[in-house]
């Protein structure tokens, strides 16, 4: 419910269980954001119209422990 108040309807949402976070991608906004399970922590980490055009799906593939990359 938190999320509906942050975030407008997405179009991707990915869960990092291990770390806490929730990674969503809209298309309508060209934003790529990420947010704690407690709703704390928001902040977009990609937000460039060219690069996120018409997304509809979002992934999340750990690397290493390190390294997480969001596809």
């Amino acid at each position: 419910m938190f999320l509906s108040l942050l975030i407008p309807p997405s179009t991707g949402l990915t869960v990092d269980v291990d770390r806490e976070l929730v990674y969503v991608i809209d298309g309508n906004t060209h934003k790529l954001v990420v947010i704690g399970f407690d709703g704390k922590g928001y902040r977009d980490i990609l937000t460039d119209q060219n690069k996120i055009r018409h997304p509809f799906s979002l992934a999340l593939m750990k690397v290493s422990r390190s390294t997480i990359e969001v596809i």
